[in-house]
């Protein structure tokens, strides 16, 4: 530390107390730190000489960054995921026939249950209908035929159509 060639300058005394209020940062500190000499300077600051101008992408460190931990984990995540969707591809059809068989099977017993209800469901109505339809036409053979002895309100006239289709049209 005593050669003249040494790059730091440290005081040969202590700090000083808490009590240096209004001196300046130099008396304070006891000085700077560095000695400024044309041998001790750095030959080219990038920095110090502007080179970048607030481009950062261009500065060494940031070069070195991307490419030492950037670049090494997108090709890591490439690779892991080109593995990960290989595997799934070739295993995948395996897994997925049998699925495949199931639901088709169960397709055709939906359709089939499902063609099997609409036809109870037609049949019932259709049963019914026929029911109320072969009812109605009876009792009105009934009452054509005066088989049914009524006070009713209704009177039938017989040979009413005869007289309608014969009335002309104007």
């Amino acid at each position: 530390r005593e050669d003249s060639d040494f790059a730091f300058d440290y005081p040969k005394t202590s700090a000083p107390s808490d009590t240096t209020e209004g001196q300046s940062i130099e008396q304070c500190h006891l000085g700077p730190n560095t000695r400024l000499s044309s041998e001790t300077a750095s030959i080219s600051s990038p920095v110090g000489d502007n080179v970048y101008k607030g481009r950062a992408y261009r500065s060494p460190l940031f070069l070195w960054m991307i490419t030492l931990i950037v670049m090494p984990t997108l090709i890591t995540t490439v690779l892991i995921s080109a593995v990960v969707l290989w595997q799934i591809s070739t295993q995948l059809p395996a897994l997925t026939m049998p699925v495949q068989e199931q639901y088709y099977e169960l397709r055709d017993l939906y359709r089939d249950t499902k063609t099997n209800l609409l036809a109870t469901s037609a049949s019932e109505v259709m049963n019914k209908a026929l029911r109320e339809t072969h009812l109605l036409s009876r009792f009105s053979s009934w009452l054509y035929f005066d088989g049914i002895e009524t006070n009713s309100f209704t009177e039938l006239y017989h040979g009413a159509a005869e007289e309608c289709k014969t009335t002309p049209t104007d």
